[in-house]
């Protein structure tokens, strides 16, 4: 979800791991 990536750069944690996680994913959750 494109929410869980904002929310990884808002938080400014580990952005790059949810985005690779939400692209692997292939699936809405």
């Amino acid at each position: 979800m494109i929410v869980n990536i904002l929310n990884g750069l808002l938080s400014g944690q580990i952005a790059g791991e949810q985005i690779v996680n939400w692209l692997t994913s292939d699936k809405p959750h």
